[in-house]
């Protein structure tokens, strides 16, 4: 019979066992991936047919010469429709976008759209800047999450990505946590 303030101890410990970067990530395989030379019309394709499927991926693994070179999402692909110019403007050191509103016109969001539909992802990519050991804590990965402003963040394993966690994934604990 162990001491009370040992058994106390350990009921502690499974209460608030806190799960690692490798037991939340989507294996590799949970994921399509397309060579960086595919247009963003077949990556918005290949992405449609997985959000419509039983197991949804929301994002695409890109790859060149066999290496992952990065991740396409739909962030990414929101954030490429953006008409060129309106992010980030400067002048003589100001960032003068938010001294006026963007004129949004009638036919803009088709015309970037067809715009963007022939380029190859490579352009649009989200590269990998920040990894996650398998056993990284989660709070690392909120950490990496916000000091980079991306929603995906692939888990190594011995020098080798096998898997993404996503942003989506670390809330889904949140709400296991709460019991929400």
């Amino acid at each position: 019979m162990a001491l009370p303030q040992e058994q106390s101890h350990s009921q502690y410990q499974a209460e608030n066992y806190e799960k690692k970067a490798g037991e939340l990530m989507k294996p590799l395989e949970y994921f399509s991936s397309v060579s960086a030379d595919t247009t963003v019309k077949n990556a918005i394709f290949l992405l449609m047919n997985s959000l419509n499927s039983e197991h949804p991926a929301t994002h695409l693994l890109v790859f060149e010469s066999k290496s992952l070179i990065g991740i396409v999402g739909i962030q990414e692909l929101l954030s490429a429709m953006e008409p060129p110019g309106i992010r980030n403007q400067w002048y003589r050191g100001w960032n003068v976008s938010s001294w006026s509103q963007p004129v949004f016109w009638q036919g803009l969001f088709t015309s970037r759209s067809h715009e963007l539909s022939e380029k190859p992802v490579r352009d649009i990519i989200q590269p990998i800047a920040a990894t996650i050991n398998e056993s990284g804590t989660l709070i690392e990965a909120v950490y990496q999450f916000s000091k980079n402003g991306r929603d995906a963040l692939p888990v190594v394993s011995n020098g080798l990505v096998i898997g993404l966690l996503r942003n989506c994934d670390i809330i889904a604990e949140v709400s296991t946590i709460l019991g929400v």
